[in-house]
């Protein structure tokens, strides 16, 4: 799977991540794109702000993995919910998510 690799830098992973669950093979299309093609799918065509999607979205991962989102550090409860050792390093945390999660 794309983004595996530890030498990718985290902006490559998340690229891979998102452009393989909306199938795009184009580099035209930017990230912020993907990620909103990708959370409108995944919340039933739900709108307002990226960042709030990605929240959003969080959370529904942590819910349907059976967990209870919190309001502070969700990538930390999403790691968890994906089975992983969580950091507290935020971005630490979204590459261990974008590197091992196949969802």
């Amino acid at each position: 799977m794309a983004g595996r690799g530890t030498g990718q830098s985290l902006e490559e992973l998340e690229y891979s991540w998102f452009a393989q669950r909306v199938g795009s093979s184009s580099s035209a299309i930017s990230i912020n794109e993907l990620k909103r093609i990708y959370f409108q799918a995944q919340l039933s065509g739900a709108t307002g702000s990226l960042r709030d999607l990605e929240v959003q979205w969080l959370r529904k991962y942590i819910s349907d993995a059976g967990g209870t989102p919190s309001s502070t550090n969700l990538w930390r409860e999403a790691v968890v919910a994906s089975g992983g050792t969580p950091s507290n390093r935020l971005t630490e945390n979204q590459r261990k998510f974008y590197s091992t999660v196949s969802t």
